[in-house]
């Protein structure tokens, strides 16, 4: 049956080829034994279609007729759109269809249809009954209306078309009412299709609001529409709940769902429904970073929707096309200014924003924000010309969110300081919180904690008298108290940030609100762990992570990424392993593809610290390389080259190494160092080095792993870390035990892979105490030094490297301030301190033991551990 489903566009691709080579007959045989069959079956789509291609072929026998073909075939119509077309030319009450070529189709079929045929008629019906006519207004689509512009509030008849133009308008509460309404009173009179359709607009009403209950009303729908065999209703209906699961970010659930309308729309031949889904489709996948597969939706949308003449539509997807491709690293800036041009034609300012943050998207992937910038300023002069003060204030906030993206903080910091100024001007409460949350965070972001504090506090002053309550101010509220917790903390003032998040949480409960709840005990967590309180943090996170799940909140993932950590601090290496399965999880869940490479790279060390190192064993080293070979190959696709894909590289290098495959182990370890020598860090080349050094060794090619080996030294003498000198010394001196086999092989199973925390503050006196987030990636397998990661750019984090060798040593004064003081000085360390750090490695036997090394403590420890963006930044 699925396959004769499929009949209906054949059938009619079919019979438009016999009729134009003039085989009527023919071509009137296969419809009549397709539609016959399909009609036994019980598949009205095929049936439907067979009958539309009949009165459509059988109107060829007249010079009309032949016309209306040659008008079907210049245009690309599908069935479905000759069978609108066919009822726009039968109805008596049309008003004048216009010169479009679609309306010139209308009458050229009118002319066609000067006697009444019972074919056409029979067709009409049939498609009316899969509800190709309908729209979501419950006003009769039209032939010559292939557009996706919204209805007008003067336009509104019918209750569902009230609702909607009551949404298009913002009024989002009376718009949900309304639908409301609209659907109880069409359940009192039995209509379904009328209720149906009132629950669609429901949907949409509260989509952003109660994303929930957008997601059941449009099930609801869904259900009706199935009873109904309302074809094009069930499409709608499935978009909805693509729609709403987007707005929740389970991108997989949102992708699923548009690819079921997808294939309706297809199956219906209702190219606008397709070319508009495949805006839903596009942002799911862009939503979960697979800009590829967002450009393959894309592809054929574009031509569609030109032939449809819908302009509007061909700028939003130009957008999405111009998005998809920055985050390919394509050039896409010219895609977002030809929206641009669309919408400024179209008179539409507000679609111009998100043109511009398409063109702001696509400059960033190119580090190239003098494009961006330049369209932005001439824009806002436009807004400011018109006495747009709002979209001129929103402008700014784009410009502003792009350069603190980029890690420019100062013209980050003056774009929102002027958004706020002409927020304030034009009395826009909303705009102005969000515009202070903004700047609250760049605040943040700068270190001016007292300043992040005071923004954070005026800016959750200004939601509480809005009473805004669309999705995005009741994140901007969150963020309010997060950065205020966290300016706090990083004022030292830990009692005061905890009091101040118990008391938000009171409030939370008291609302009943779970999202609220969940996101201050993330938040709460994370200053626990960082003052040592690992048991009440873990608390915390337990009764988090499930109210974010039910929430659909996307922190869940992070909820328990933190958990995972503190698991690890905790040397709890089982219970960290579970909680990584559920944190990647989530983070599949919520299309976060840094995150499950973040989570994978951590999968990977658990399974390989519980294979041994740790003397346990409940670890797998296939599924540690499983784990490893998932990271790198979303840290791949994200197209990016950092410190992070370096950890999970070399991770996967080593964990070879374990399994004796040295030839893998020498591919990923090339691959490792060519990374570092492409990210200048040549410190961490040693890393790679030693593992191509193991690797040559397993393959007995000792003189190749000299070479390596005797490389790394020099690295490590040039920057005067002479104690890194030393432990290649000795590794050369097990490399000629294993050439002389008086070491066997068999017996090496790669280096230790071990993580080391910053030293918690609880000891500290209250006023001497210093927040630092815990750091958001393990550590690595190499010399403990500190490096900026800036492979995120909206986060400004160290990581801390450490392990191949054989004991302990201490950088020159020299060589590390060369590579980290600007980093150091950002983050309150100082440059002329030395840095100790462990380098050590180990030699596995089958006893298991092996070499314990020496972990160096050192007093200002704790202000090397990271420092950056919270984590539910």
């Amino acid at each position: 049956m699925a396959s004769l489903r499929g009949d209906a566009g054949l059938v009619w691709a079919r019979t438009c080829e016999l009729a134009i080579q003039q085989k009527i007959e023919e071509a009137l045989a296969v419809c009549t034994e397709v539609e016959e069959k399909s009609k036994r079956l019980g598949i009205t789509v095929t049936q439907a279609a067979a009958a539309t291609s009949r009165a459509v072929v059988g109107l060829c026998r007249s010079p009309d007729g032949q016309a209306f073909m040659e008008s079907l075939r210049g245009l690309g119509a599908t069935w479905g759109e000759a069978s609108l077309l066919l009822t726009d030319a039968s109805s008596n009450n049309l008003p004048d269809p216009g010169d479009s070529r679609w309306g010139e189709a209308v009458k050229v079929a009118k002319k066609a249809l000067a006697q009444a045929s019972p074919d056409v008629a029979q067709a009409i019906s049939l498609a009316h009954r899969l509800g190709l006519a309908w729209t979501p207004t419950l006003q009769p689509r039209r032939a010559t209306s292939q557009s996706s512009a919204p209805l007008g509030a003067a336009d509104a008849t019918s209750s569902p078309a009230k609702a909607m133009a009551l949404k298009e308008l913002g009024r989002m509460q009376e718009a949900g009412q309304a639908a409301m309404e609209a659907a109880k009173t069409y359940r009192e009179k039995g209509n379904l299709e009328g209720e149906a359709t009132s629950l669609l607009v429901k949907s949409a009403a509260f989509l952003g609001r109660d994303n929930m209950l957008a997601l059941q009303a449009a099930n609801h729908a869904l259900k009706l529409f199935k009873e109904l065999g309302h074809y094009v209703g069930q499409t709608a209906s499935l978009h909805a709940l693509a729609k709403a699961q987007l707005a929740k970010h389970s991108t997989d659930e949102a992708l699923g769902r548009a690819a079921e309308a997808l294939r309706l729309c297809r199956s219906l031949g209702d190219r606008l429904s397709e070319a508009q889904l495949v805006v839903t489709a596009a942002s799911a996948a862009l939503a979960s970073g697979a800009g590829r597969k967002a450009l393959g939706f894309l592809e054929n949308a574009i031509p569609t929707a030109r032939v449809l003449e819908d302009r509007l539509l061909e700028a939003d997807l130009l957008c999405l096309v111009a998005k998809a491709r920055a985050v390919c690293n394509e050039p896409g800036a010219a895609a977002a200014k030809e929206a641009l041009a669309i919408y400024e034609a179209l008179g539409l300012p507000e679609r111009q924003l998100h043109a511009l943050e398409a063109l702001i998207e696509a400059c960033k992937a190119k580090q190239n924000t003098l494009d961006a910038t330049a369209c932005g300023e001439s824009l806002a002069s436009i807004f400011r010309a018109a006495s747009k003060r709002k979209e001129e204030a929103k402008v700014s906030v784009l410009l502003s969110r792009m350069h603190s993206d980029l890690g420019d903080l100062d013209p980050a910091l003056a774009a929102a300081e002027a958004a706020i100024s002409v927020f304030q001007a034009a009395e826009d409460v909303v705009g102005q919180a969000k515009a202070q949350t903004l700047s609250a965070s760049i605040f943040l972001d700068r270190k001016d904690f007292d300043e992040a504090l005071v923004a954070a506090r005026k800016a959750a002053a200004l939601f509480e008298q809005s009473g805004a309550l669309d999705e995005e101010s009741r994140e901007g509220q969150l963020t309010c108290i997060s950065t205020q917790a966290f300016a706090l903390a990083q004022l030292g003032k830990f009692s005061e940030a905890l009091q101040y998040l118990d008391e938000q949480l009171r409030r939370f409960r008291g609302t009943k609100d779970k999202r609220g709840e969940g996101r201050v005990l993330l938040i709460s967590a994370q200053l626990l762990q960082a003052q040592g309180r690992l048991e009440q943090a873990l608390s915390a996170l337990a009764t988090a992570a499930p109210m974010l799940a039910a929430a659909g909140d996307r922190s869940e993932a992070k909820a328990w990424h933190l958990s995972t950590q503190i698991y690890m601090e905790r040397k709890d290496l089982s219970k960290a392993l579970a909680a990584t399965e559920m944190s990647a999880l989530a983070y599949r869940k919520a299309g976060d593809k840094r995150g499950r490479a973040q989570i994978a790279a951590l999968m990977a060390e658990i399974q390989f610290l519980l294979c041994g190192v740790e003397k346990a064993r409940e670890g797998s080293l296939e599924e540690a390389k499983k784990a490893s070979k998932e990271a790198v190959a979303l840290f791949q696709d994200l197209r990016e080259k950092s410190v992070e894909l370096g950890y999970c590289l070399h991770c996967l290098a080593n964990i070879n190494l374990a399994l004796h495959d040295f030839e893998a182990a020498l591919r990923t370890a090339e691959e490792a160092l060519d990374l570092f020598r492409t990210l200048r860090e040549p410190m961490l080349e040693t890393t790679a080095l030693l593992m191509e050094s193991a690797a040559y060794v397993g393959l007995q090619d000792f003189e190749q792993s000299r070479l390596r080996a005797n490389e790394a030294k020099e690295i490590y003498e040039a920057a005067g870390a002479g104690k890194g000198a030393d432990s290649v010394d000795e590794w050369l001196q097990s490399i000629e035990k294993y050439a002389k086999g008086e070491l066997k092989i068999r017996n090496f199973h790669g280096f230790s892979m071990r993580r080391t925390y910053g030293t918690p503050v609880a000891a500290q006196r209250e006023q001497r105490q210093s927040f630092k987030p815990p750091r958001r990636l393990g550590n690595i397998n190499d010399i403990e030094l500190m490096i900026a990661d800036d492979s995120k750019t909206t986060r400004s984090t160290i990581i801390i490297y450490q392990g191949l060798e054989h004991r302990s040593g201490v950088a020159s004064q020299t060589a590390t301030k060369k590579v980290t003081a600007a980093e150091l000085e950002a983050f309150g360390v100082s440059a002329d301190k030395d840095l100790e750090y462990d380098v050590r490695w180990v030699h596995r036997h089958k006893s298991k033991n092996y070499s314990k090394g020496k972990r160096l403590q050192v007093s200002d420890e704790a202000l090397l551990a990271a420092s950056g963006r919270p984590v539910d930044a």
